[in-house]
């Protein structure tokens, strides 16, 4: 990821609230746009269906509340 990308997308979502504190940090003096946590911890193997499941459900309410401000 860098700069660049960030400040291209309309918001960011990260798994853990540690990963959102490390893209904060590390482009500090980029544009940030929304970034946010969704609070899934980073304990799941690629694909697993429970991981799936958690994703999209914070997902969608995540991008329902960006488009409609």
């Amino acid at each position: 990821m860098s700069a660049k990308d960030l400040e291209w997308a309309d918001l960011v979502l990260a798994m853990e609230q540690k990963y959102k504190s490390r893209m904060m940090k590390k482009f500090r003096g980029a544009h940030l746009t929304r970034i946010v946590s969704l609070d899934i911890p980073d304990e799941f193997e690629r694909m697993d269906p429970e991981l799936m499941r958690l994703v999209q459900k914070k997902t969608e309410p995540q991008i329902e509340r960006w488009f409609e401000t």
